[in-house]
């Protein structure tokens, strides 16, 4: 159901849409309190996950009404191919974000309570707060696959400065926010009970990878172009690159830091993703990679 979400969604901002499904996760993400515990939660998830599914296909079909198109004559083996090239990787690059979470969570539980309960507040309000860059980096793989396709590889790289000056500049103004009042965020998600280690220790967190969130927003938007471009096996590959600085300096030093690198493996781990990405830009490679040959 997740999975079906995400494709109607991905339908939705093809037709240049944003707006709809805005408020379809406004109402994905509405729990109604009833006291039923972790049940509860799993309840509400798959229910508001299927609502906002079904709203989302409503609305898809209605778009797609309006849009005209050629007569389907036979099951096209080719584009299924194509579609698989670019969504394994994909598929891949998402496992990898978990997996590389999953990793870094069992190297954090050596710590102590304590530690452990700074570090899962701060990396709740980190997730929140990098959504704008991660937008910005979908919202150029749109812009660059339009434009390939369309035969105007020319307006990409007037595209991808701005974006750059977007990511990064949203990603400085978080930094701001995040690194003189995460004390404050971090208490949101600890209650009265909680030591003051554990909010030193999310404030901590937050205060040092936020600066880095230019770097990340950078590095979103340079992958970006290179996911837009059909360019899979560099975008895979920044992803597991980021993945193993992220987990090797983690699993090396965390114990000779005393958890203190996981507060900087992932800019680490952002700004060698983020090198072999605008390098991967530069060189050109990506501009002959289009899926879809007219």
């Amino acid at each position: 159901m997740t999975a079906h979400r995400r494709q109607i969604r991905s339908g939705a901002r093809l037709c240049q849409d944003k707006s709809k499904g805005a408020w379809y996760r406004a109402i994905q993400h509405f729990v109604a309190k009833l006291h039923m515990g972790v049940a509860g939660v799993a309840w509400a998830t798959l229910i508001a996950q299927g609502i906002s599914a079904l709203l989302s296909f409503g609305f898809l079909m209605r778009k797609l009404k309006g849009i005209e198109t050629e007569e389907f004559r036979r099951f096209d083996k080719a584009l299924l191919k194509n579609m698989v090239k670019v969504a394994i990787p994909t598929i891949v690059q998402q496992s990898i974000v978990s997996v590389g979470m999953v990793l870094v969570q069992s190297a954090v539980n050596q710590f102590g309570s304590a530690f452990l309960a700074g570090y899962t507040a701060a990396t709740k309000i980190d997730g929140i707060a990098i959504v704008p860059m991660v937008a910005v980096g979908n919202a150029v793989s749109t812009y660059v696959a339009q434009n390939m396709g369309a035969r105007k590889p020319e307006r990409i790289g007037q595209g991808y400065r701005i974006c750059l000056a977007m990511a990064a500049g949203i990603g400085l103004l978080i930094a701001l926010l995040l690194h003189f009042t995460g004390t404050g965020f971090v208490g949101l998600f600890l209650d009265s009970e909680s030591s003051s280690e554990a909010i030193a220790v999310g404030a901590q967190y937050l205060s040092i990878v936020s600066l880095f969130y230019f770097m990340m927003g950078l590095m979103n938007v340079s992958n970006g172009v290179l996911r837009g471009a059909a360019d899979m096996g560099w975008f895979l590959s920044c992803s597991l690159c980021n993945l193993g600085v992220r987990v090797g300096l983690t699993y090396l030093l965390a114990e000779a830091t005393h958890g203190m690198v996981i507060m900087w493996a992932n800019p680490a781990g952002w700004a060698v993703g983020l090198v072999i990405a605008v390098f991967r830009y530069f060189q050109g490679g990506w501009r002959g990679k289009e899926t879809i040959k007219q």
